[in-house]
């Protein structure tokens, strides 16, 4: 009998895991509840009314959190030769939104990912090969 291989997708841990303890419910839910768009949204102006009602943290917590929710979310997303350029570079934008460095080039935001956040690392590496196509 044959076993059939699964190929499990990594997700990058090293963000969610950096959080405080006293973040990580408000982490949660906003990775399991919410679109990229949608936190990309709340990161340039506030956080949804009912998630500061229910979670009370700092601006400056709710910043880390959304900053390192979007970035462990975004290597959910599989980089495919479907995606254009317009929206390959797109995701570079808010990967370097979310490192707090808007102007950084990919292959920078590369070399900052690559000893801390390797998955993260590797995802953009893909999204770089397929922006040289």
């Amino acid at each position: 009998m044959m076993q059939k291989k699964l190929h499990k997708k990594a997700i990058e841990p090293y963000y969610m895991n950096a959080l405080p303890f006293s973040a990580r419910d408000a982490a949660s839910r906003l990775f399991r509840d919410y679109r990229i768009d949608q936190l990309v949204q709340m990161r340039l102006h506030r956080v949804d009314d009912n998630l500061e009602k229910d979670h009370a943290l700092s601006a400056d917590t709710w910043r880390m959190v959304l900053n390192h929710v979007i970035l462990t979310k975004l290597t959910t997303l599989t980089i495919h030769t479907q995606l254009s350029q317009a929206q390959l570079n797109r995701l570079v934008e808010i990967a370097a939104f979310a490192l707090d460095e808007p102007s950084a080039s990919i292959s920078r935001l590369i070399v900052k990912t690559e000893s801390i956040a390797p998955v993260l690392s590797h995802w953009l590496q893909v999204v770089q090969l397929h922006l040289k196509d």
